[in-house]
């Protein structure tokens, strides 16, 4: 989930703790302006329509032919459909119940599953047809064994999804497995005392191993699950404050971002061992090229701040030199076009998206977009949807 949407979403929900739920019709929510998304053509760097969707966008998943967009709202308690299939940009709403916070989508796109925290119960995941936008039943742990809490994440065979789930009585934290073809519920998988929180998920190309990134205020974990048996591996210790987890498509290598320390972890997945860091100031977005050779890492230059993306070699795990394209930060959001020619930068200081050429690592001219650009998402055709989600910044 990005930072800002996750800090917003917990502002809001320690509200709803004390003074009861919140929704769309709430004082603090009816204050908050709604999200929308802006598409942009990167073959000739244009921008397309634009279309409202609900209040506080905080995830974005895409359909397999990128067709259609799936936004989490959490402030709203709704989904956005947002559908350029018609050759106009269209924008519909399903309702997701209290308190939604993770959503994620089989890789063939036909479901899409939603995490809802619930006040006093279990919480649930719902499954939503995705081509229709209608709900399916909700899966909820067994009573008295835990509740669901904020990630979530489907394997890349599309056999399962893994809920975050905490212990009713506080002792424990870890997965709740769910078989999608049925959605039958597994035994929850435990691998950490509270009170770790995930912060992100990856899972191996041949979904075998689940990595988990969990974090306190002192420290963070990398865990991994072996998929096919719920067994814990060794988790590998971190600094705190991890931002973003991105791993190369081979699955051999692991990179973690953490801008309050200024570094980009390393992480070898054969050993489940830090390799390397690398000294990156106010490390923070990331995203890979599709040929898995170069990182791209958002971040800022010291001394003056401005916004640089920094590209890492993934062979030699080098930083290489940083193009500036900001004097003020705020690099939200990366994305890479699906021939890696170029990397687009999302500035929410800004209102705008910059591309970049990957080969000359020139910046092209900047993409205005709508208030605070928080996420970006890449279509196989090469359409990037951006996520403007005004309270975040």
């Amino acid at each position: 989930m990005n930072k800002g949407a996750l800090a917003a979403a917990a502002a809001l929900a320690l509200t709803a703790l004390a003074a009861g739920p919140v929704s769309a019709s709430s004082d603090q929510a009816s204050t908050l302006a709604k999200g929308s998304v802006t598409l942009i053509d990167t073959q000739n760097n244009t921008r397309g329509a634009t279309v409202s969707v609900g209040k506080l966008p905080t995830e974005i998943a895409l359909s397999a032919d990128g067709q259609t967009a799936y936004l989490l709202n959490t402030v709203s308690n709704t989904v956005s459909l947002v559908s350029r299939a018609s050759g106009v940009l269209t924008s519909r709403t399903i309702n997701a119940g209290r308190y939604p916070i993770g959503l994620a989508m089989t890789p063939s796109g036909n479901r899409v599953f939603i995490t809802r925290h619930q006040n006093n119960g279990p919480g649930s995941v719902l499954p939503v047809k995705a081509a229709t936008g209608l709900p399916g039943t909700s899966v909820s742990p067994p009573s008295q064994q835990g509740y669901v809490r904020n990630a979530a994440a489907v394997s890349p065979d599309g056999r399962e999804v893994f809920a975050e789930e905490g212990s009713v009585f506080g002792t424990w934290e870890g997965l709740l497995p769910i078989r999608t073809a049925g959605d039958r519920v597994g035994a929850p998988i435990k691998f950490a005392r509270q009170p770790y929180g995930i912060e992100d998920m990856a899972f191996t190309p041949d979904s075998k191993t689940l990595y988990v990134l969990s974090s306190t205020s002192k420290q963070a974990l990398l865990t991994p699950i072996r998929t096919a048996t719920g067994k814990v591996g060794r988790s590998i210790t971190l600094s705190a404050f991890p931002d973003a987890v991105a791993m190369t498509p081979d699955g051999r290598f692991i990179y973690i971002s953490d801008h309050y320390h200024g570094t980009v972890k390393v992480v070898r997945t054969s050993t489940d061992s830090v390799i390397k860091t690398i000294k990156i100031n106010f490390a923070e977005a990331l995203a890979m090229a599709p040929d898995g050779k170069t990182l791209y890492v958002g971040a800022a230059a010291p001394g003056t701040g401005a916004g640089e993306v920094i590209p890492i070699s993934t062979a030699s795990n080098t930083a290489g030199s940083p193009v500036t394209v900001s004097p003020d930060g705020d690099i939200t959001a990366l994305a890479v076009t699906p021939d890696g020619s170029a990397v687009y930068a999302a500035l929410g200081f800004n209102d705008e998206v910059v591309p970049i050429d990957t080969a000359t690592q020139a910046v092209q001219t900047p993409i205005p977009v709508g208030v605070h650009p928080a996420l970006l998402a890449m279509a196989r055709d090469g359409t990037l949807f951006v996520v403007n989600s005004p309270n975040q910044g």
